[in-house]
């Protein structure tokens, strides 16, 4: 039996606060409001721990803030600036820990990262970062660990989105019984619409902030809804 576990409570050097534990992240990435909503109505339905990303603010968020087994963190958008648009790195901190000021944890869109931008989360009360990506295929064993700074970096083997990207599918429980650390990466745009491809994600953009519509296309077939319910069950022994 696994159990979830709360990001914010690892410490890296005690594997009990993170060894064979499973920790669910869902990268907002200005879903709408409704879409947040069935993600978390999942969530809670288990009563297990998850982590939202923020990217804006809308009523959900007060949700999560009352249900002790959610927490929130920042996901900042940093891609503007790539392309010489945006303003700061500083500037789209601010802006996201305005809407989440208890934030102490961030995973930046596109998982963008940076000694400059970790300096700047740490200024900000940042004390863990989830910004590499490790595919589980790697072969690589993760774990957490620490920076001077202090910042506990947290890199996840798991993306919904790789899910298709790299051809495979995935069997939850053989993954958590392969791996020690186990951070999983879900989009809450694909859960509603348990994508299967990155094909059926894009044909449906243009409709993606229009849920009743939306949910005409959700995939009937086996997606990434299903990964996370077996996840949720395997959370709760089920």
């Amino acid at each position: 039996m696994y159990s979830s576990a709360h990001l914010i409570n690892i410490v890296p050097e005690q594997p009990e606060t993170w060894k064979k534990k499973i920790f669910l992240t869902f990268d907002n990435d200005w879903a709408h409001d409704d879409i947040i909503k069935d993600t978390v109505d999942l969530i809670e339905e288990f009563q297990v721990c998850a982590t939202f990303f923020v990217t804006d603010d809308i009523p959900q968020l007060e949700r999560i803030k009352r249900n002790s087994n959610l927490t929130l963190g920042i996901h900042p958008n940093f891609r503007p600036m790539l392309i010489g648009k945006g303003t700061s790195i500083h500037d789209e901190i601010d802006r996201c820990m305005q809407i989440v000021p208890e934030a102490i944890s961030c995973r930046s869109h596109g998982v963008i990262q940076g000694g400059d931008i970790s300096q700047a989360f740490i200024k900000r009360g940042i004390r863990f970062e989830s910004n590499e990506s490790i595919p589980f295929q790697s072969g690589i064993k993760l774990k957490p660990y620490e920076l001077n700074g202090p910042l506990i970096k947290l890199p996840y083997f798991w993306a919904d989105e790789h899910e298709w990207l790299y051809d495979r599918n995935s069997d939850m429980s053989i993954l958590l019984s392969e791996h020690d650390f186990c951070v999983f990466d879900f989009h809450p745009i694909h859960v509603f619409l348990n994508s299967e491809s990155s094909e059926q994600y894009e044909s449906t953009r243009a409709i993606h902030k229009i849920p009743n519509e939306l949910i005409k296309h959700r995939n009937p077939g086996y997606g990434t809804r299903n990964k996370l319910i077996e996840l949720l069950q395997l959370s709760k022994g089920k």
